[in-house]
């Protein structure tokens, strides 16, 4: 018995193990969902009993991939990602980890130099974005020389 199977229309998505799907990928809608789930598990974070050390620790490993997984793929506009930094300090300022008058310099600085130790949102980023680039120069890999010949080419007639 043979059934008919609708294709997804533009524009239109279902959901799929809970999460929204879609025939093209939403950019916008995909740093919303991610940044809403950072601030959930910052606020879990920064209102347990932790030491704030391990407050630091638990940020920057359990927090902090739920918006680094899609921006190896994504566009993200950084003044969006400024406002999520900003926001941060905010969260972390109102639960007593970073006093309202001390240095934003010295919050993203590494502890074993003084600072707290957090990433900041808009720098890992960044760095994602500089190995995005890099990468396919650094692999031996012969499909990546393709690659790379593609690229270049692609660059060469201004289409990157």
């Amino acid at each position: 018995e043979a059934t008919l199977l609708k294709n997804l229309e533009a524009g239109s998505s279902y959901k799929f193990l809970g999460v929204k799907e879609s025939t093209l990928q939403d950019e916008k809608l995909a740093l919303a969902v991610a940044t809403k789930v950072y601030h959930h598990r910052l606020s879990v974070i920064w209102t347990s009993p932790l030491f704030d050390a391990n407050r630091v620790k638990a940020t920057n490993q359990f927090a902090l991939p739920v918006l680094t997984y899609p921006m190896w793929t994504q566009h993200c506009p950084l003044a969006e990602l400024r406002e999520i930094d900003r926001e941060t300090r905010q969260l972390v300022s109102e639960n007593g980890g970073k006093h309202l008058l001390s240095s934003t310099a010295v919050f993203y600085l590494s502890r074993v130099v003084g600072g707290r130790g957090m990433k900041s949102v808009e720098h890992v980023y960044k760095m994602i974005k500089i190995k995005a680039a890099i990468k396919p120069y650094m692999n031996p890999d012969p499909m990546m020389r393709s690659v790379r010949v593609l690229q270049e080419g692609a660059a060469e007639r201004g289409f990157a």
